[in-house]
């Protein structure tokens, strides 16, 4: 997995902010043309409205239709999604749930009314904005778009409902094509109502992935995702409410803002209402609104209306370079017993150690790398050590280099030999028998992973080593979890 951390470009204007609108779950606006007229409402406010809001794209985050064989419920949707490409607004769709055969994952309706050629020939302006392209296997389920706004480069990634294997690593391979790009991730389902990642799954065609499995594999370790957008949830107990958030650190220890808003458990298939960020580069934030065309009103209650912080204006300097990603490869041992004395060392010879990519470890999560195998619970070793080099061409050029590394339960992190922190274990002589202090969950390691810098003068041009050992906190600890990135601010 590469990671793009930029931090932020050149510094920006103050009135250079600007808009995206995210269109929430309008399928129960498809089952009338009455309801359908709202939806129309919908697009044409974002097309009257974009030159005062500076509106610079507009996403919908899925579920388009209540019923997807129904092919006069795609009619309607598309009509009204046309009156944003008759306008030139650069604007993109995915498909949630009720878009496809959750049995098959297949979408012919959507990839008849919502096919890339519907995109990849708009005639959006400004020009600056495009249609990036899609997942061939998937036609336009999964698709980019670029677009530059208060002098900052962009990309809206689309994911379809559940993202199989392969679209993200499709996806994967966008984000590696486009680093310097900042991401606005959208997909139909994140977080739910209690703004918790949601493990509940549909679709029942294979090697799919939960949202907390998206995070693990996509969004964690690509620190220039900012940003998840989606819909899907209603509460439980009352399903006109529709809304939740969540903000956690990525690898880079940057916020990422995850975000819902769906509203079709409102009266009249939801009344209408829509959410829009406004971005202030000079400020860093961006201003979240939810606003009903037709109501003519705004909800302010503090789910509906807040502020996100998001750096935009950081100076030139202030870039943060990955200089080892997270899902790297790393040399392991797992076995009981102590590791040679100088494991941590450069000069020790780990070839015989195995090769792993990361994430490394064992539990339900499912781990890149298995350390367990078949080893029962009662014979897992209590102690993980892992080593990785790192080649520096100008180490003098790296300001506050800094490991951020998610550990469960226990974690010792080295660099060169020398220890330069350690997370939930106790002080003093650390062995493979010492146990950790706190018994950890592989989710609380990926949310609230934990950041130590290294310190000046430890790291020098040529070959460095960056060693780690993980300790569990009880002999039959249900998981172990290990990953680790390398960041720096550089001029």
């Amino acid at each position: 997995m590469v990671a793009g951390c930029a931090a932020g470009t050149e510094a920006t204007p103050a009135d250079e902010s600007f808009t995206v609108v995210v269109i929430p779950d309008t399928q129960s606006y498809t089952v009338d043309d009455e309801l359908a007229a709202t939806m129309s409402r919908q697009t044409r406010w974002i097309r009257d409205t974009r030159s005062t809001l500076d509106t610079a794209f507009a996403v919908q985050v899925g579920d388009l239709v209540e019923s997807h064989p129904n092919e006069l419920m795609w009619k309607r949707v598309s009509g009204a999604m046309k009156v944003l490409d008759d306008a030139g607004v650069p604007n993109s769709v995915l498909t949630g749930n009720h878009d496809m055969d959750v049995t098959t994952g297949e979408a012919a309706m959507f990839d008849r009314y919502f096919p890339p050629s519907r995109y990849e020939d708009a005639g959006w302006t400004p020009r600056s904005a495009t249609y990036g392209g899609h997942f061939a296997d998937r036609g336009n389920q999964d698709s980019y778009s670029l677009f530059s706004a208060g002098g900052l480069d962009f990309m809206m990634l689309n994911l379809e409902y559940e993202s199989p294997d392969a679209t993200l690593a499709w996806a994967q391979g966008v984000l590696d094509a486009h680093p310097d790009r900042r991401v606005i991730l959208a997909t139909h389902g994140f977080v739910n109502t209690d703004s918790v990642r949601s493990d509940f799954t549909t679709r029942s065609d294979p090697h799919l992935n939960t949202a907390p499995q998206v995070w693990d594999k996509l969004v964690v370790g690509n620190c220039n995702i900012f940003m998840v957008v989606s819909g899907h949830w209603t509460s439980r107990t009352d399903p006109t409410q529709g809304e939740g958030r969540r903000t956690d650190p990525n690898a880079c220890g940057q916020p990422v803002h995850q975000v819902l808003s769906n509203y079709q458990g409102r009266p009249h298939g939801g009344d209408g209402w829509l959410r829009y960020y406004t971005f202030d580069p000079a400020a860093d934030t961006i201003v979240a609104r939810t606003y009903s065309p037709t109501l003519d009103r705004f909800e302010t209650d503090a789910d509906s209306a807040f502020t996100l912080d998001y750096a935009m204006s950081s100076p030139d300097d202030d870039l943060l370079d990955v200089v080892v990603p997270t899902g790297a490869q790393w040399r392991y041992r797992f076995a009981e017993g102590e590791p040679p004395d100088d494991w941590t060392a450069p000069g020790f010879d780990a070839g015989a150690w195995r090769k792993g990519q990361a994430s490394l470890g064992f539990g339900g999560y499912r781990p890149t790398t298995d350390l367990a195998g078949e080893v029962t619970d009662e014979q897992r070793p209590l102690t993980a050590q892992l080593r990785r080099y790192v080649d520096l061409d100008d180490a003098s050029a790296l300001r506050g280099p800094r490991l951020t590394v998610q550990a469960d339960d226990g974690v010792v992190v080295y660099v060169n030999g020398t220890e330069v922190g350690r997370a939930n274990m106790p002080d003093g002589t650390i062995t493979a028998g010492t146990y950790a202090t706190k018994a950890r969950s592989h989710q609380d390691a990926v949310e609230r992973p934990v950041t130590f810098t290294v310190p000046d003068g430890l790291l020098h041009d040529g070959t460095n080593v960056i060693a780690a050992e993980v300790h569990s906190n009880y002999r039959a600890s249900p998981d172990m979890t290990f990953d680790l990135a390398m960041s720096s601010l550089v001029p």
